[in-house]
């Protein structure tokens, strides 16, 4: 027999659809979407719902039956509840038709309904029609955020600052997003739980506070392109308009909207945007991070990883775990990723658009100056996947946006002139010059005429500035790659502090490269006798080391006068620049701090987990733990911090971190200093002695021995 099928229904649309199924009728599919689970109801068109709405607003027409007409407060009360009642039977009557879903009533012998089981039913389908929900709203705004990366490390007197992450205009925003016209009939005709949580970033900034070192090319890492446009509002301006500044002009906004599925809260969809950014990258400063971050992983991995090969890591988890637990770490992880799957209604990343600066020095030193790579949006529908697999996506996409602006960033290379950069400065004079005079003859001659001379400006000094950034570039790369050549490391950081320096003019400029000339002249002839002396020094007497220390010797004799005589034309180039205005250097927020160690202070919660932790419960309480400075018998001072519980008064060593009295508050007293408020006294309540007649010696022994000699 011939099986007929039905036309296709579409489960992406959430609307209702009618369709017949040969030799069934018609039905009406109806697609609802809770979290990420899809309903689908199917019902008989002939038992189409009616809204409760329509119901009332036919009841209120018609005229009512059984009703009393009488003026009394009493009559009037009982008339409204017949009122009431007489809507809430039309209604259910009607939606139970519809829906389908309410227990029928019992009926009696005679096939009737019976009015008490009737008004039960009412009853109950009215308290699951009347559902509240719960908004929250809650918006969080801080002025300033400022994030700090700190190395104690490395030096073991001062607490150093390595890296600035500045946030201006921080804003946490949740509100609820719901659609109140919307009842779904998978929630018990309920509206859909919501929220929006967004998080705009008004600006931000970070900086390389390493840079005062001398050892590094860039003293910020990222920065906003167009500072000028992130948003300014007052603390004391409304909340609500402070986000709607923010949802034009905040530099990063991040939004993720919840729903909540009957067992938990689930994504629904994430939207980014980023406004346009200027990156600085530096391999120097990306090394020193790496190295200061490897020292937070524990000790004891971290030190055993240079020691052993995965083969026996692994021989050795293997025996520490039971049969059934052996499992190979990629069926592990492939398993966690198949489990736990990304499930989202939407991803949007909005278009990105930055200037990236880089300066790598692997085998040969890489430069480029204000590269434009602009990256397309990324759009997903209705994903479920894994997290590598979106990982992938997003790789593929971003590198594929860095591959078809590969042209630019090769034009943007510094040892090429950074053709891709002048084209760029021209183009904007270019640009000034064509639209600055049409839109001046649009208002007039003497418009007209300052047109073109503003216009006829701006494309000199794009087409100077161009060219002589384009040399400056050139002749740095030039020169770094020459010292590279030479294979004297003084000379390269005597070199590169130098370069660092910024003039102030064109005569500074000039100074500071005659005299880097002239030092790498000197270094050139001196390097004929330097470089043999100290690679004998260094390997010894023999002839490979006086071979060697000849050739680094010769080669230098070469490559230093290159180097600097490119270092002359940078620096005067740069004082070109810098005293034109045309050079824009980036400022840090704030300047390093250096925090020594002798003046650090213990954290009451580290008091807490080391000594309070194992005292009886009545003790733990921490009342107040300060600093203080404890008078030793020998009459020097130390030291100490004391921490108040209630029955016990602790003195803890500063330098030895070690318990040093345990004093019970009965034992101790306290005054006030006579002259400073701020000051108390601490001492210690010697016992009293008990009195004893000075006539009479001690007495040891019985009793009886002492009443004899009474």
């Amino acid at each position: 027999e011939e099986v007929l099928w039905s036309q296709g229904v579409d489960i992406q649309q959430h609307y209702d659809q009618f369709v017949s199924v040969p030799g069934c009728g018609d039905v009406k599919v109806r697609i609802e979407r809770v979290a990420h689970t899809t309903h689908v109801f199917i019902d008989p068109v002939s038992r189409v719902e009616v809204s409760a709405r329509d119901i009332r607003s036919r009841i209120a027409a018609e005229p009512s039956k059984g009703r009393v007409a009488t003026s009394t407060n009493k009559g009037r009360t009982v008339k409204e509840k017949e009122v009431v009642v007489y809507e809430k039977e039309h209604v259910v009557t009607v939606e139970a038709e519809g829906k389908n879903e309410h227990l029928p009533a019992k009926e009696n012998a005679s096939g009737k309904v019976s009015e008490e089981d009737a008004s039960r039913q009412r009853v109950t389908a009215l308290d699951k029609e009347v559902k509240s929900t719960t908004v929250i709203y809650c918006t969080f705004m801080c002025t300033r955020v400022v994030l700090v990366l700190k190395d104690d490390v490395k030096d073991q007197e001062n607490i150093s600052e390595i890296l600035r992450v500045t946030l201006d205009n921080f804003i946490v925003s949740l509100r609820p997003k719901i659609d109140l016209s919307e009842k779904l009939r998978a929630l018990d005709y309920r509206v859909k739980e919501r929220v929006e949580v967004v998080i705009f970033v008004g600006d931000a900034q970070v900086d390389n506070q390493l840079f005062v070192s001398g050892k590094f090319d860039f003293p910020v890492i990222l920065i906003r392109q167009d500072p000028e446009s992130a948003p300014k509002f007052s603390p004391l301006d409304p909340i609500e308009r402070a986000i709607q500044i923010s949802h034009n002009n905040a530099l990063f906004t991040f939004s993720v909207v919840m729903e909540q599925s009957p067992t938990k809260m689930c994504v629904h969809s994430i939207h980014i945007r980023q406004n346009p950014i200027t990156l600085y990258a530096e391999d120097a400063v990306f090394y020193s991070l790496m190295e200061i971050l490897s020292s937070f992983l524990p000790v004891s991995r971290h030190k055993t990883s240079k020691f052993r090969t995965d083969r026996e890591r692994n021989e050795e988890e293997e025996e520490s775990l039971p049969v059934i637990m052996r499992m190979p770490n990629e069926v592990l992880l492939k398993s966690t990723a198949m489990t736990h799957p990304i499930q989202m209604s939407q991803l949007t990343i909005e278009p990105i658009a930055l200037l990236l600066s880089v300066h790598a020095s692997v085998k040969l030193y890489i430069a480029l100056d204000q590269s434009p790579l602009n990256f397309g949006r990324f759009q997903r529908s209705e994903i479920l996947t894994t997290s590598y697999t979106l990982g992938h996506s997003l790789t593929m996409h971003y590198l594929s946006g860095a591959l078809i602006r590969a042209g630019w960033v090769v034009g943007s290379l510094d040892l090429l002139g950074n053709p891709g950069g002048f084209a760029r400065t021209v183009g904007s004079g270019v640009r000034d010059f064509v639209q600055l005079p049409y839109e001046g003859i649009l208002q007039g001659p003497w418009a007209f005429i300052a047109g073109v001379t503003h216009g006829s400006m701006s494309l000199v000094k794009h087409l100077t500035a161009g060219t002589v950034v384009s040399l400056t570039n050139l002749a740095s790369s030039l020169a770094r790659n020459m010292e590279r050549l030479s294979l004297d490391e003084d000379h390269i950081e005597r070199s590169e502090a130098g370069r660092r320096y910024q003039p102030s003019g064109l005569v500074n400029g000039l100074v500071q490269g005659l005299s880097a000339f002239g030092i790498s002249l000197l270094g050139a002839v001196g390097g004929l006798a330097h470089q043999p002396m100290q690679a004998m020094m260094s390997e010894g007497v023999t002839a490979s080391s006086v071979v060697g220390g000849v050739g680094k010797g010769l080669v230098g004799i070469v490559t230093k006068p290159i180097g600097g005589a490119a270092d002359l034309l940078v620096h005067t180039g740069q004082g070109i620049l810098q005293g034109a205005g045309w050079h824009r250097e980036q400022i840090p927020r704030y300047q390093p701090l250096v925090e020594p160690h002798n003046k650090e202070v213990n954290a009451p919660l580290k008091l807490v987990w080391k000594l309070v932790a194992a005292l009886p419960q009545e003790c733990r309480a921490v009342l107040a733990a300060v600093d203080a400075t404890h008078l030793t018998a020998a009459g020097s001072y130390t030291p100490v911090t004391v921490l108040l519980t209630p029955q016990v008064l602790f003195i803890l060593s500063v330098e030895e971190d070690a318990q040093q009295h345990a004093l019970p508050l009965a034992e101790v007293t306290w005054r006030a200093h006579p002259s400073d408020p701020t000051l108390i006294y601490i001492d210690r309540v010697q016992p009293e002695p008990k009195p004893q007649n000075p006539d009479m010696e001690p007495v040891s022994g019985c009793p009886e021995r002492v009443a004899d000699y009474v």
